[in-house]
């Protein structure tokens, strides 16, 4: 009001002393300063990922509780801010909060930045399903020509809208779900070009501009309708190591899948159609692995162990988790992988393309396998209520 008055003064001649003038011009030009900073959808302007303050952090994860827990908006979570000093992911706002971590991270997009390109793409869009033959896969790449992020999900009809208001799907309460945002330098984004090529990522919403990376042109041209082929520089191990804008190391994988005209009998080899049992192998260690627990699940068998109860913030559950998730189990110095995949440990899914993002950090780590609980530590899941079938994982 005070800032009014000055104002006022100093438009119709009055007296102001060099001291009040010094004031209001110094609050209009932090007036102008916080208008663009919104307008640029953080203070800095950098496109990646971004925390509650709208901070940017090199990367994130947070864990979504399922509804039956009687907290189902909640997510724990941890990014590099706060890892140093909690042992633990704390909860903190609502899932579809506005000013949350995933509302603060998607405001270029809810802001139509200038100068930037995305892609969205999932298996289960806000409107439809995508056809078989694209990869069972769910995440939303954005980034301008100086950084970026990656955000790999298990939430289908995730972003529901373009608006801070309601960009979470109301049926993505129901399930535990997960979230890992890495920001990325702007050359990294060839790689995962690549990758979202590989998997057939169904692409529901895209904008790439001219003068961006190729391989991020085509991976956005995968949408229902178009033929799929295979990238002529796909590599060989299926994996790529990637650096965070940190330079953190992460590696993403893509899943072996099965030929099209394969016998369904080969999909009981779990060795050759598990995305799990890879990176296991890739690791060179064993993995406590967490998917949708419903259907023809492949049994736990060396190297790769479902998890069969989990506790998060003294909420214990085994069932209603659609989190595809896993973490190393042997402790060999610097090798404490957790990943975040798009596959489920099931045969349905041989055939049915995907990949993971894992993150090497012996404090994540650590979290996430003890999150793992012994399976008498739950109630049997018979006790628990069974996931909306109308729902497709």
């Amino acid at each position: 009001m005070m800032e009014g008055v000055y104002i006022s003064r100093l438009r119709t001649g009055s007296f102001c002393s060099p001291g009040v003038y010094m004031e209001v011009m110094w609050k209009l030009v932090l007036a102008v300063v916080l208008a663009v900073a919104l307008l640029c959808g953080g203070s800095d302007g950098q496109i990646g990922c971004r925390n509650e303050a709208d901070q940017p952090v090199d990367w994130y994860i947070l864990y979504k509780l399922p509804a039956h827990t009687g907290i189902g908006d909640v997510y724990y979570y941890i990014d590099t801010k706060v890892q140093k000093m909690n042992t633990e992911m704390k909860p903190v706002k609502p899932i579809n909060h506005q000013a949350g971590v995933l509302a603060n991270t998607l405001a270029p997009y809810f802001n139509k930045e200038a100068g930037s390109g995305y892609i969205a793409y999932s298996d289960q869009p806000p409107t439809s399903n995508a056809l078989p033959e694209f990869g069972h896969s769910k995440g939303f790449v954005m980034m301008d020509q100086n950084s970026g992020f990656w955000l790999l999900h298990s939430t289908p009809r995730f972003p529901f809208d373009k608006a801070s208001n309601n960009f979470f799907p109301e049926s993505g309460k129901e399930n535990g779900q997960t979230f890992i945002c890495v920001t990325f330098p702007y050359a990294t984004f060839k790689q995962i070009g690549l990758h979202l090529q590989y998997i057939h990522a169904h692409t529901f919403e895209h904008n790439i501009p001219d003068g961006f990376h190729n391989e991020l042109k085509k991976a956005a041209k995968l949408k229902d309708g178009t033929k799929l082929k295979e990238p002529a520089d796909i590599p060989k191990e299926l994996y790529q190591d990637l650096k965070s804008n940190a330079n953190h190391p992460f590696r993403s994988f893509v899943k072996k899948v099965l030929d099209t005209e394969s016998d369904d009998e080969d999909c009981d080899d779990e060795k050759k159609r598990d995305l799990y049992f890879h990176i296991a192998q890739n690791i060179g260690s064993s993995v406590r692995a967490q998917t949708w627990n419903q259907g023809n699940k492949f049994e736990s068998e060396d190297p790769v162990y479902n998890v069969e109860c989990i506790e998060v913030g003294g909420k214990k559950w085994n069932t209603n988790d659609h989190s595809k998730w896993c973490v190393s189990v042997d402790d060999k110095g610097p090798e404490y992988w957790t990943c975040f995949g798009d596959s489920n440990r099931a045969r349905s899914q041989c055939k049915r393309r995907g990949g993971a993002l894992c993150i090497q950090d012996k404090t994540v780590n650590g979290i996430f396998k003890n999150f793992i609980k012994p399976k008498a530590d739950c109630k049997k899941q018979s006790d628990q209520p069974s996931a909306p079938k109308k729902l497709r994982q």
